[in-house]
C-alpha cells in the first residue's frame, strides 16, 4: 500500500515510467525496476529498502523449467494428491473452521467441500506453502524473458504490500512462482482481492485461515466473473461480482455496527484515562493515509469498467481512512479539552459516514444484480452513434442496456427501408454495431 510520498504524488502529474526490459545484466534490471517504481510514486527510501535484499535465484528458473505435473495424466496426478491423510485433515479443518465455512457459504454460495479441496491441493491446508524467497522469485521470473509481463507488475504490487507492512522482501516466502500463503495468491491478486477475514486490520494469507479462505473466494469470484460465456450462461458470469460486492457491503455494515457498539460501551463506562495523544495521532495518521492511498489505487485501476469487487474493496479502504480520521479528530479534541469521552463520541459521528460508504457498496451490488441501465454518460455515447446513423435507417427504437461486470450489453432495434437488399441491411447493422463497440469498450 502506498505511503505519504505516494499520496503527495497523487496531487501532481506523475511522469510515465520507463519499463524495465527483461534479460541482460540482473543488477541493471533491478536498477531499472527501482526507477520504474519511483516514477510510479513510491518513495526512493522505500524502494531502496525493498530491493536491498533481493538476489537472483537460479533455483526458481530450474523449477520453472521442470514442471513435471503437466506431463502426468489426470489419473496419475489425482493419485499423488488424494490421500487418506488429506481426507482426514479435511474433515478436521471442516470442524475447526466451521464458522468461516458457514459464513462463506451463506455469503457466496460456495460449499466447504470445494474450498477444502482447493485448500488441500494448494498447500495441504497451509502446511506446505513453499520456502522460496518471494521477492527473489518474482524478480528472477520478471528478469527471465518467458513471462515478464506477468511477473514485473507483481514486484510493483509487492512494494505496495511492503509499504502496508504485509510483505517482507527478506523474509516472505512462498512457491517458486511467487504465490504467497495458504491459497497461493500473487501480490497483485492480494491487493485486488485480499480480505481481512479475521478483522485484525491486515490480510495475512500465510498465518490466518480466515483471511486465506475469504481472499481465495474473492479471487475466484473476480476471475470467474470474467470467464467467457458458455451454453449455460450465454450472457457470461458477471453477476457473481454483484454477489461478492453485496457480501463486502454487509461486512462493512458489520464494521460500522461493531464501532458504534464499542463507542456506546465506552460512553456508558464514563470517565477513563485519556490516551497518549501524540504517539497515537502519528500511528493513526500514517494508517489512514496508507488506506486512502490504496483506495485511490484501486479506484484508478486501468480496467474498462471498474469491477464491482474492486470498487467495494476501495470503499472498504475508505472506511479504514474514515476510521483513522475519526481517531485523529477525537484524539485532537481530547488533547484540547482533556475530556476522554469526546473520543468515542467523535467515532460515532464518523460511523455515520462509514455507513454511507456501506450503503454505496450495497447500492452498487444491487445495480449489478438487478440489471440497472448504463450511466447517463455512457447512454449519451450510444445515442451519439445512433444519431450519426439516423439518416441511414428509418428509425432506431427500443434501446435497452445493462452492465455485468466489465461488460455492457446493448440492445436496439433498427427499422430499415423495405427495398434495402438483405446483404446491404446486414452490412449496415454490422457497421452500426462496430461503431457502438468503438464508442463503448466491452460493449456486446
Amino acid at each position: 500500500m502506498r505511503s505519504i510520498p505516494v499520496l503527495i504524488a497523487l496531487l501532481a502529474a506523475m511522469p510515465q515510467p520507463v519499463l524495465a526490459d527483461c534479460g541482460g545484466d540482473f543488477n541493471k534490471f533491478i536498477n531499472d525496476l527501482k526507477s520504474e517504481a519511483i516514477a510510479l510514486g513510491h518513495g526512493a527510501d522505500t524502494v531502496n529498502a525493498f530491493f536491498a535484499p533481493i538476489r537472483q535465484d537460479p533455483r526458481v528458473i530450474k523449477a520453472d523449467r521442470a514442471q513435471g505435473v503437466f506431463k502426468k495424466s489426470f489419473i496419475d496426478f489425482s493419485q499423488t494428491v488424494i490421500s487418506k491423510n488429506r481426507l482426514d485433515h479435511g474433515r478436521n479443518n471442516a470442524k475447526k473452521y466451521a464458522e468461516i465455512f458457514s459464513r462463506i457459504e451463506s455469503e457466496h454460495g460456495i460449499s466447504k467441500g470445494v474450498l477444502l479441496a482447493f485448500w488441500a491441493l494448494e498447500t495441504d491446508y497451509g502446511a506446505v506453502q513453499g520456502d522460496f524467497n518471494t521477492a527473489n522469485a518474482l524478480a528472477t521470473l520478471a528478469h527471465d524473458c518467458r513471462r515478464p509481463d506477468l511477473f514485473r507488475p507483481q514486484i510493483l504490487a509487492a512494494i505496495e504490500l511492503f509499504e502496508r507492512g504485509d510483505f517482507d522482501p527478506a523474509g516472505t516466502t512462498g512457491a517458486w512462482a511467487g504465490e504467497i500463503g495458504q491459497v497461493q495468491m500473487l501480490p497483485d491478486d492480494i491487493l485486488r482481492n485480499g480480505v481481512d477475514g479475521d478483522g485484525d486490520g491486515h490480510v495475512r494469507l500465510k498465518t490466518s485461515a480466515a483471511d486465506a479462505l475469504m481472499s481465495g473466494v474473492n479471487l475466484w469470484g473476480y476471475r470467474h466473473a470474467r470467464s467467457p460465456a458458455d451454453e449455460g450462461h450465454p450472457y457470461g458470469h458477471g453477476k457473481i461480482e454483484g454477489v461478492l460486492a453485496a457480501a463486502q457491503g454487509m461486512l462493512l455494515v458489520g464494521v460500522v455496527g461493531s464501532l458504534v457498539a464499542a463507542c456506546v460501551v465506552a460512553l456508558l463506562q464514563g470517565e477513563r484515562p485519556a490516551p497518549r495523544v501524540p504517539a497515537a495521532v502519528v500511528t493513526v495518521v500514517v494508517s489512514g493515509l496508507v488506506s486512502l492511498g490504496l483506495s485511490w489505487v484501486l479506484t484508478h485501476t486501468p480496467e474498462e469498467g471498474l469491477s464491482a469487487v474492486v470498487e467495494s474493496d476501495a470503499a472498504h479502504y475508505r472506511v479504514d481512512f474514515l476510521t483513522a480520521l475519526a481517531g485523529v479528530a477525537g484524539l485532537g479534541l481530547v488533547a484540547l479539552t482533556g475530556l476522554a469521552w469526546i473520543d468515542p463520541l467523535a467515532s460515532v459521528a464518523m460511523a455515520l459516514l462509514m455507513g454511507l460508504e456501506a450503503a454505496h457498496v450495497l447500492r452498487r451490488s444491487a445495480a449489478e444484480l438487478l440489471d440497472q441501465a448504463l450511466p447517463d454518460e455512457e447512454l449519451a455515447a450510444l445515442q451519439g452513434v445512433l444519431e450519426v446513423n439516423s439518416e441511414r435507417v428509418l428509425a432506431f427504437h427500443g434501446l435497452r442496456t445493462r452492465r455485468s461486470c466489465p461488460l455492457r450489453f446493448v440492445e436496439v432495434h433498427a427499422v430499415l427501408p423495405a427495398e434495402l437488399a438483405l446483404g446491404a441491411a446486414h452490412e449496415l447493422v454490422e457497421s452500426v454495431g462496430a461503431q457502438l463497440r468503438a464508442a463503448l469498450p466491452n460493449c456486446r
